[in-house]
């Protein structure tokens, strides 16, 4: 009876971090109603749907970490995440405020496990890889291929993920944009290239919650 083991708090953390997550998920789906109004444009359709979404990685994110900070952090991110998703998927932009959140989170959390100044440099070098990208493929195919939105949150996702990190999250961006672009012909809706952020955000999720160590 004395056995410590009979009560492990850390059993209860994915429906902890599930509940946290979607939270955080319908907090991100108003704010992105409030952040759509402010530029005149219908609210997010997917706002629900990437709700729940946060709750799932939030629950697989304190699963793996239990009640630590970082899972905190990770929970967070996950509201951030879901409501970038939703609002590029349908309107082909990023908001700066979801982008600076993602960034000073991403701060606070590399600060916390001492690597701020290797996050920092990350993210202006990802930003910066990510424009020059841009600019040779609007030069080359004569059409914006990537927009400012999409530097700015790589800035964010740099401090998170460190370089090597950075650039897996790059190669799976890439993957999941084909996978969303796939979806769009099957319902006649892509006009245009497809959103990348719903792919950066996807690829960085998958990343930390599967567990990478930021190198």
């Amino acid at each position: 009876m004395s056995d410590i083991g009979l009560f492990d708090i850390d059993r209860f953390a994915p429906y902890v971090g599930a509940l946290l997550g979607l939270i955080a998920g319908l907090a991100g789906w108003r704010i992105n109603i409030a952040l759509a109004r402010a530029r005149a444009l219908p609210a997010p359709r997917f706002g629900l749907p990437a709700a729940f979404a946060a709750a799932g990685i939030a629950a697989a994110a304190l699963a793996r970490t239990g009640f630590a900070p970082h899972g905190y952090a990770l929970i967070a991110m996950a509201g951030i995440g879901s409501a970038i998703l939703a609002f590029d998927l349908d309107h082909r932009r990023i908001p700066n405020e979801w982008s600076l959140a993602t960034a000073l989170l991403g701060l606070v959390d590399a600060v916390a496990t001492g690597r701020g100044w290797q996050g920092l440099a990350t993210g202006i070098g990802g930003a910066a890889f990510l424009w020059a990208f841009g600019a040779a493929y609007a030069w080359l195919r004569g059409r914006e291929g990537l927009g400012l939105g999409d530097v700015k949150l790589v800035a964010g996702l740099g401090i998170w993920l460190g370089p090597v990190g950075l650039a897996l999250c790059f190669m799976g961006a890439s993957l999941v944009t084909v996978v969303v672009a796939l979806g769009f012909l099957a319902f006649r809706r892509l006009a245009d290239d497809p959103p990348f952020g719903p792919g950066l955000v996807a690829a960085m999720l998958l990343l930390l919650v599967g567990g990478f160590a930021p190198i």
